[in-house]
């Protein structure tokens, strides 16, 4: 079970849900590294140094039990990564329960 660059919006969500649900936050960034992702950023809503409650857009704020995670799929040599965008939503155990909102961001 590989990301594939040329998947759609959908068949990348269904793999990254089996992929990411029940995992541990902390093990998302080697967990997509296997899975082919390159350049993989985390930003946790939780952690982040804004005042607490701060309105982030798409209804997320500062402080939400929630990472946002960028990150690039290689199409070639030749060709620019494609972005995909997505939402994790976790519990108090730190463990993904939800992967939400993937977006294909063109580069």
């Amino acid at each position: 079970m590989d990301l594939n660059p040329s998947s759609t919006a959908d068949e990348l969500i269904a793999v990254l849900r089996d992929a990411l649900q029940g995992q541990p936050l902390e093990g998302v960034t080697p967990r997509l590294t296997a899975l082919g992702a390159r350049d993989v950023i985390v930003t946790d809503l939780r952690t982040v140094d804004l005042a607490h409650g701060t309105v982030m857009g798409d209804g997320l704020a500062a402080g939400d039990p929630v990472a946002l995670v960028l990150f690039g799929l290689q199409r070639g040599a030749l060709r620019a990564d494609r972005r995909v965008r997505l939402t994790l939503h976790y519990d108090d155990q730190r463990r993904v329960t939800a992967v939400t909102d993937l977006v294909l961001i063109a580069k």
